[in-house]
């Protein structure tokens, strides 16, 4: 069966079902290397702080630090997607909530836009006659190459959210297995990147948030007539190429 207009959502909602299973298989390696890892970092602290006397002290550092991460991991898949859902909300909310979340989470339907609005392009060419294929040859090929690039522009504008989004999963999943090194140290620069990688992304995405919370509703008004002229295909194509 060839693909349809949803080709990037099934896509994504593919990676977003991997995502929850991946983390899912490597959970439990994640709690063991957790452990080994929080029983060495105590092992060290006591070794190395023989002569402190203020033992307590240490120990409630230690305690309050291996809770945090322990917390991390066992509800790491929540705290996953409340980052990308807190994120692609105050997206949207400062575009002002021009578009839903629904809609933004269907990078295929924000493509498709891009189809609708050059739908009047290609009707136009479609029912040219003979002879009027003959007489308005520059025309067709400049309306017909304009409105590829068009509809180029909002592909590209679906599969960069597509791809965010896809970077988030991947990342939030094989981030997991690097939280636990979060707990020493001299390792914890792992868990840093890992958690920075996260932030990174889901800032990425509320940007993105943003821009089609803005972008979209005027797109809706972008609409051409029957007979399209040059002048409004070159707009239309100019005001595609400034959104993406």
């Amino acid at each position: 069966m060839p693909p349809d207009v949803e080709i990037l959502t099934n896509l994504l909602n593919s990676f977003n079902a991997a995502f929850t299973s991946g983390l899912g298989f490597i959970h439990g390696d994640a709690r063991w290397l957790l452990g080994a890892l929080i029983l060495i970092d105590l092992l060290m602290a006591v070794l190395l702080n023989l002569q402190d006397g203020d033992h307590m002290k240490t120990l409630i550092k230690k305690i309050l630090k291996y809770g945090f991460f322990i917390w991390l991991v066992m509800d790491y898949r929540t705290l996953a997607q409340v980052i990308i859902d807190s994120f692609k909300l105050v997206g949207l909310k400062a575009g002002g909530n021009a578009i839903t979340e629904a809609l933004f989470n269907d990078p295929s339907n924000i493509a498709a836009h891009g189809i609708w609005v050059t739908e009047p392009i290609f009707t136009f060419i479609d029912n040219l006659g003979t002879i009027d294929v003959i007489k308005n040859l520059h025309k067709i090929i400049f309306s017909g190459l304009t409105g590829l690039i068009i509809m180029l522009c909002f592909f590209i504008i679906g599969i960069q959210i597509f791809i965010t989004y896809l970077e988030f999963y991947i990342v939030a999943t094989l981030a997991l297995i690097l939280l636990p090194f979060g707990v020493n140290k001299h390792t914890s620069f792992l868990g840093e990147k890992a958690i920075g990688a996260l932030i990174s992304f889901g800032i990425k995405l509320m940007v993105l948030a943003f821009i089609a919370s803005v972008a979209i509703p005027l797109v809706k008004t972008w609409s051409l007539p029957v007979e399209p002229t040059n002048k409004q295909i070159f707009c239309l194509m100019l005001g595609s190429l400034a959104i993406t």
